[in-house]
């Protein structure tokens, strides 16, 4: 609740086309430099999901 105020002010906020243009290239798919996740998100560390094998479908 400390920022409340300076989070609902920023909802009046209104930027030009110029300014959107200038954030947007910011953000562009090559202007961004490294992985979009952390790599140990992709190790099914911690994952205790049963073997496919010991499915039983009904």
């Amino acid at each position: 609740m400390d920022n409340f105020d300076s989070n609902l002010a920023a909802l009046a906020l209104r930027l030009t086309p110029e300014e959107m243009a200038e954030l947007e290239s910011y953000t562009a798919a090559d202007a961004v430099k490294g992985f979009r996740t952390y790599n140990a998100t992709n190790t099914w560390m911690s994952s205790d999901t049963p073997p496919l094998e010991s499915f039983k479908g009904e």
